[in-house]
C-alpha cells in the first residue's frame, strides 16, 4: 500500500513538474513576442519612368527593431506572381528587378517581413511609367499563308516589321512544333518569307521575331497564326504519297480534292498502288452502227 502511494506522489510530483514547465515555455515565447516588433514600413526609391522591354530596378529599405534579418516582397502593379525575397541584414537596400509586359502606368508596393514572420505596412504606392522604346524594330505583323493545310504540304508565309534606324533586319519563325527558322538579313522593310512543312497533324501556332543586324530585337513576337495541319492524302499506305506542294486538284464530278504531284515507290506498284485521281470507269453512250446502204464504188488499178 505505501509502495503504491509513493509511486503516486511521484507520479503527481512529475505531473506538475511538466506542467509548471509547459507555462514558463508558453510564458517566455509570449514574452518574446510581445517584445518583438515588425520591421518599419520599406522606403521604395528608383526610376519613376521606364521603357517597354528594360528591366526596371527599385530598391527598397526597412529597419527591424530587434536587428533580425528582414525580407521583402515587391508588388509590381501587374499580374506577375508575389514571393519573398531572401533574408537581409536589417537597413540593408534590397533591389528588385522586374520587365513589364505591357506599357502603361502602374502603381509598385513593397512590404517587409522579420525572422518572426511580423509583417511591416505595405509602402507608400511608387508610381511607375511604362512606355514604348523608339529605337526597336516593330513587332512583325502576324505571319500571311495558309491556315489549314496537309501534312507534308509545302507551306510560304510571309511577315514585315520596320526599323527606325533603318538597318537590316532578319527574322526568326517559331512554327510551333519545335522547329525554328532564320532568315537573312533584308533591308529596309522588305517582306520576309519563310517555307515550312508540316510533319505531323494537329494545331499549330506560328509567330515570327525581328532582329536587326546591331542585335537589337524587337519587344515581343507577333500575333500568333494558328495553322491546323490535317492528315495527308493515303497517309496510312506504306511509303504514303507525299504531296509535293500545296497544290490540289478539285474534281466536281467526284466532290474530292487530289493532289496535282504524287510520288509511289517501286514497291509500291509492285504492290499494286496506283494513283489517287477521279475514277475511270465512266459509261458512254455507244455510237450507232453503219448501215452499209450506201453504193461501194470499185477502185480501177
Amino acid at each position: 500500500m505505501r509502495s503504491e502511494m509513493k509511486r503516486r506522489e511521484t507520479g503527481h510530483r512529475w505531473l506538475r513538474f511538466l506542467t509548471l514547465s509547459a507555462l514558463l515555455a508558453a510564458a517566455a515565447t509570449m514574452t518574446m513576442c510581445e517584445r518583438n516588433s515588425p520591421p518599419s514600413t520599406p522606403i521604395v526609391s528608383g526610376p519613376d519612368t521606364c521603357r517597354l522591354g528594360d528591366t526596371l530596378v527599385l530598391s527598397a529599405v526597412a529597419t527591424d527593431p530587434e536587428e533580425d534579418a528582414v525580407s521583402y516582397m515587391f508588388a509590381w502593379g501587374d499580374t506577375s506572381h508575389l514571393d519573398w525575397t531572401a533574408s537581409y541584414l536589417s537597413a540593408t537596400p534590397v533591389f528588385g528587378t522586374h520587365l513589364y509586359s505591357d506599357t502603361g502606368s502602374y502603381l509598385v508596393r513593397v512590404r517587409a517581413k522579420d525572422e518572426l514572420e511580423m509583417e511591416s505596412s505595405w509602402s507608400d504606392g511608387h508610381q511607375l511609367r511604362v512606355g514604348a522604346r523608339t529605337d526597336l524594330p516593330s513587332v512583325p505583323i502576324k505571319p500571311l499563308g495558309n491556315a489549314a493545310t496537309y501534312r507534308y504540304s509545302t507551306e510560304t508565309y510571309l511577315t514585315v516589321s520596320t526599323d527606325p534606324k533603318g538597318k537590316k533586319i532578319k527574322y526568326v519563325f517559331n512554327w510551333g512544333d519545335g522547329e525554328i527558322d532564320t532568315t537573312d538579313l533584308l533591308s529596309g522593310a522588305d517582306t520576309a518569307s519563310a517555307i515550312h512543312v508540316w510533319l505531323t497533324e494537329g494545331t499549330f501556332k506560328a509567330k515570327a521575331l525581328a532582329i536587326t543586324e546591331d542585335a537589337r530585337i524587337s519587344v515581343r513576337w507577333s500575333d500568333e497564326l494558328s495553322v491546323v495541319v490535317g492528315p495527308n492524302y493515303r497517309s496510312n499506305a506504306p511509303g504514303a504519297v507525299r504531296a509535293a506542294d500545296a497544290s490540289f486538284y478539285h474534281s466536281p464530278g467526284w466532290n474530292k480534292g487530289y493532289p496535282r504531284i504524287q510520288l509511289l515507290t517501286i514497291a509500291e506498284l509492285l504492290d499494286g498502288r496506283k494513283i489517287d485521281r477521279p475514277p475511270h470507269s465512266v459509261t458512254f453512250k455507244q455510237a450507232p452502227k453503219a448501215t452499209g446502204k450506201g453504193k461501194k464504188t470499185e477502185l480501177g488499178l
